[in-house]
This record gives C-alpha cells, structure tokens and sequence, in this order.
C-alpha cells in the first residue's frame, strides 16, 4: 500500500482526507509543517504528500522548500491545497502561489473544499508516473550492468568454431 501524508493545521481537513482516501493508501496525519518535516527526516517513506499553504508554524511554501532541498526527498508526489479565494492566491511578494508553488516543485493543486474524485484521480495519475519513473530507473541500471558485463567479455570472432552452415537446412 502506499503512503500518503497529510500536512493541514485543520483537523476537519485531515480527517476529511483520510476518510477519501484510507481503503487505498496508508494515512499519516501531521497538524504542522514543523512536525512533518521531523517526521520526513525520520522516515522518509511516504509516496504523496497533500501540503496546506496557509499554516500557523511554517507555510506550506517553506515546507515545500525543506522538502525539495532534502535530495532523500526531493522526487516526491507533493500536491498543495488551498482554500481559494484571491487573498490566499497571493503571497507576500505579490507572486501567484500556484506559479511560485510549481516554480519550487509542487506537483499540483488542490482547492478546498476538496473534491474527492478530483484527488483521486491527480494523485492516481502521479502515482502512476511515479511506477514508470521507478520502472524507468530499474532497467536504467540494468543496462548499465550489462554493458559493463559485455565491455567485459573478450572474444576472439575469427577463431570461433561455429557451426557450417548447409544451405540445403535453409
């Protein structure tokens, strides 16, 4: 099963998600982007984080920074949630939070109040990327390996005893 962290200072919001998504991930609630990263630091398997922007302690965009900064973390599914609403699309900078969160590697948005078929289907469609990414890098490396074993391999072409070849077995 996979495992998804949930990173909201809003209690209906953890539990809201966890009710959507428990039958197919494994739920790790954090009230803080403070306790998160603690807990990334200490065991960095999770496959998706669902990150809320607007949080007491550390926003969601300095979580987000840590995250990506940490290169045992960095290839993470990272999807922020936000409420909407042109007060919270802004920062402090005037940049837009959803062009600054892809700029600093988010993988997408959520809007709250969340849509559940929504979520569903960003977070299926990374996972998936994700398997190839994964798939991708395990043959990587296996081609890696056999190129170094045939660069190993010194054989001697024109002493070869192979087999004639009749042309009446064609």
């Amino acid at each position: 099963s996979y495992k998804m962290m949930i990173i909201d200072d809003d209690e209906i919001t953890l539990d809201l998600v966890q009710a959507l998504m428990e039958d197919d991930y494994t739920i790790i609630k954090m009230k803080s982007g403070v306790q998160a990263l603690a807990q990334l630091k200490e065991d960095p398997d999770v496959d998706v984080i669902l990150l809320d922007m607007m949080m007491p302690d550390l926003d969601g965009m300095k979580v987000l920074s840590a995250i990506k900064e940490d290169k045992r973390l960095s290839g993470l599914f990272l999807l922020l949630l936000h409420a909407g609403g042109k007060a919270l699309l802004t920062s402090l900078e005037g940049i837009n939070f959803e062009a600054e969160g892809y700029i600093s590697g988010a993988s997408g948005y959520v809007r709250k109040p969340i849509h559940a078929g929504l979520l569903k289907l960003k977070i299926q469609r990374q996972i998936y990327f994700s398997k190839l990414k994964r798939e991708h890098a395990i043959y990587k490396q296996r081609l890696g390996i056999i190129k170094k074993l045939l660069e190993n391999i010194d054989i001697d072409i024109d002493n070869l005893n192979l087999p004639e070849n009749d042309s009446e077995d064609l």
